[in-house]
């Protein structure tokens, strides 16, 4: 969530101007992502739960632990090519062309690097424009 009337003019915004929400059936959690981005000047999501309740409630905590980083935040492959590649974004059709980014067969983070003979993440649907 964007909060523009907190954000209108200045390079510099007011806590609260970007919340994450997230929202599991019977829950809801916010959490203020303002500094978070001001700082890393960028945040992203991949369909993966970030906050640490909501993992834990949706399994993906435990997911994690038993099967790798295909479950982590941030170093599930889709979060490492945003990672590797956020610096080449400087307008809005640069994003729209990362986020469509998908040289799955040539990039190492579309393999499962805890395991290079395991080809399960040998996958299309791991880049960010799966």
């Amino acid at each position: 969530m964007n909060n523009v009337k907190k954000s209108i003019g200045t390079n510099s915004m007011q806590s609260e101007t970007i919340m994450l929400l997230e929202q599991i059936p019977g829950s809801v959690f916010f959490l203020d992502l303002t500094d978070d981005i001001l700082n890393q000047g960028w945040w992203a999501s991949y369909n993966i739960p970030y906050l640490d309740k909501t993992r834990e409630m949706t399994g993906f905590t435990d997911m994690e632990r038993r099967s790798g980083t295909l479950y982590s935040y941030d170093k599930n492959p889709r979060a490492k090519i945003f990672a590797a590649r956020n610096k080449f974004v400087t307008s809005i059709p640069e994003m729209k062309k990362l986020m469509e980014y998908n040289p799955w067969n040539e990039y190492a983070h579309s393999y499962n690097s805890e395991d290079p003979d395991n080809q399960t993440w040998d996958n299309p649907g791991y880049a960010i424009g799966a």
